[in-house]
């Protein structure tokens, strides 16, 4: 192994947590290769949000192509047997495959079309392929092209094969992480109409995932940023010990009480704006904490609170709602007075009735309040 390949296999082990890089660590890997291009596939027998492919940019109009006209279809079959063809010789040709498969198997293949295809269409010729992970449940496999005018050796693609072990271990680690990200991500879509930040976090703190309220959060750079190392970081130094106390605490191997497994408070912004609010929450799984949920309310953003409700709950009158509104929106006692054409004394009285009625003390513990009863959905998306 030369140094080039430590370096390439340094970057491999940084990303880790990071599915979203793997693409250009298979960038690396081809460029260090030479060949045409090289992917990663991960299916699973089980969990069908676990079917993901990364590629070096060089495959991505074939192998969409691929997809398009069923050809992964017809290459599924040997998975049944490629860990038994490969796993001690790594990458082998597409031919050596396909007889052993069909030794192995009743279930025959025939790459004929999908070759005359490719290279047809891409002019590949020569592909290799070998399984990384054996497990009952789950295949994971590397496939690495070459063109029909490119020269190359067995040890062009011995030099691949030294990669292929820690690219198993990539897959294999970050496998609990792919899944939960896939998992979540379905609900990270639903939670972006609700005009909410979504941050979920491994059980080192580190942002494993978010949404795009999280990232239109991030972009106003408002007492909320992400560090070098893809951490939450409130510019409060108070507020940000507040949020890794809460992410250790609910993140600990200890079991949690249910009334132990969320954590809130609010945090200054640098513009001296309404305060944001955080919500931090375990991540369960067998009564176990395997990460945290970071929830981000932005109460500058009007459209998302609403206090309609808050007359028949806490015996508002009209005039008392209108305050109640406009105070959960962010609006100051002048601002009030202002809107609403009264003087501020009237101003001032009301938002103490309001207060008093809803049993708060401050315009933060109204807004959360206001959180807790309504659900924050933007009508106008």
């Amino acid at each position: 192994m030369d140094q080039r390949q430590i370096d390439v296999i340094n970057e491999l082990y940084k990303c880790i947590l990071t599915p979203e890089s793997w693409g250009e660590i298979m960038n690396r890997i081809n460029d260090d290769i030479g060949a045409f291009g090289i992917n990663l596939l991960t299916a699973d027998k089980v969990l069908s949000e676990m079917q993901n492919c990364w590629m070096s940019n060089s495959l991505k109009p074939s192998f969409q192509a691929y997809l398009d006209n069923g050809f992964i279809q017809h290459e599924m079959p040997t998975t049944e047997t490629l860990v038994q063809s490969t796993q001690n010789v790594g990458l082998m040709h597409t031919d050596l495959v396909e007889k052993s498969h069909n030794r192995l198997s009743n279930n025959k293949v025939d790459y004929t079309l999908l070759n005359k295809w490719l290279l047809d269409n891409y002019g590949v010729k020569d592909r290799y392929i070998a399984s990384l992970n054996k497990h009952a449940s789950h295949f994971d496999s590397v496939c690495l092209s070459f063109l029909e005018n490119q020269n190359y050796s067995q040890e062009t693609v011995q030099r691949c094969n030294v990669y292929l072990p820690h690219i198993a271990n990539l897959v294999k680690v970050s496998r609990p992480f792919l899944l939960l990200k896939a998992r979540f991500n379905s609900v990270l879509n639903v939670l972006d109409r609700f005009r909410l930040a979504v941050f979920l976090l491994d059980n080192k703190g580190d942002v494993i995932e978010r949404n795009t309220g999280a990232q239109r959060v991030l972009d106003q750079r408002d007492g909320l940023s992400l560090d070098v190392k893809n951490r939450l970081q409130l510019t409060s130094h108070a507020a940000n010990a507040e949020l890794y106390n809460a992410i250790n605490k609910l993140t600990t191997s200890e079991p949690l009480s249910k009334q132990n497994r969320n954590v809130r408070f609010a945090a200054p912004k640098d513009s001296g704006a309404s305060s944001i609010l955080l919500e931090v929450s375990a991540l369960m799984h067998y009564e176990l904490p395997i990460g945290a949920l970071v929830i981000v309310a932005d109460p500058d953003q009007k459209a998302i609170i609403d206090t309609s409700h808050f007359t028949e709950l806490f015996g508002l009158t009209p005039s008392e709602q209108e305050v109640c509104q406009l105070l959960a929106q962010g609006s100051k006692s002048n601002d009030i007075a202002d809107i609403r054409n009264t003087t501020i004394e009237t101003s001032r009285g009301q938002i103490k009735s309001v207060l008093t009625k809803t049993q708060t003390f401050k315009q933060t513990e109204l807004v959360r309040l206001a959180l807790s009863v309504n659900i924050p959905v933007d009508q106008k998306d």
